[in-house]
C-alpha cells in the first residue's frame, strides 16, 4: 500500500512529485523562466544577446527544452512571437549563458526603433521564455 506522507508546503509537494518522477522514468515536470530582453533598436541592430546566467543557473542544454521570444512594438500595442518567419535564428549558448536573437527585416522598421534613450518611458523589447526539464 502506498501512502502519501504529510507534506506542509508547496516546496515539499514539488519535491515530492518530482522524486516520484524520477523513479518513474524521467523527469516529465517542466519549469518556466521569463527574461526581459530589455533596449533593442531593431532597425539598428539586427542582433540581441540577452544574458541570463544570474536567474537561470540550472539551465543547461540538455534540460532545455524550448525557447520562444515575444517581441512589442514601440507603442506597445501589439506583440509579435517567435515561431513565424519574423526570426532569422534564435540561439540558446549554454556555456555562456545567453540568448542570441537575429530578427529578420520584417522588424527593420519604425515601429521597432525606440529604446530608453529615447523615451525613458520604454523599459523592454519584449521577452525570451525559456521551459526546462525540472
Amino acid at each position: 500500500m502506498f501512502r502519501v506522507p504529510y507534506i506542509p508546503n508547496i516546496d515539499g509537494i514539488y519535491e515530492f512529485l518530482r522524486s516520484i518522477y524520477t523513479r518513474l522514468g524521467g523527469s516529465v515536470l517542466t519549469k518556466c523562466y521569463v527574461v526581459e530582453i530589455g533596449d533593442w533598436d531593431m532597425s539598428t541592430d539586427a542582433t540581441k544577446t540577452v544574458e541570463y546566467k544570474q536567474t537561470l543557473d540550472d539551465i543547461n542544454y540538455k534540460s532545455l527544452l524550448n525557447v520562444s521570444v515575444q517581441i512589442y512594438n514601440d507603442n506597445k500595442t501589439k506583440s509579435y512571437f517567435s515561431g513565424t518567419d519574423d526570426f532569422d535564428s534564435i540561439y540558446v549558448d549554454s556555456t555562456t549563458k545567453n540568448v542570441t536573437i537575429t530578427r529578420s527585416s520584417f522588424f527593420n522598421s519604425s515601429d521597432f526603433n525606440l529604446t530608453s534613450a529615447g523615451d525613458a518611458t520604454f523599459k523592454s523589447r519584449g521577452r525570451i521564455i525559456l521551459w526546462v526539464t525540472a
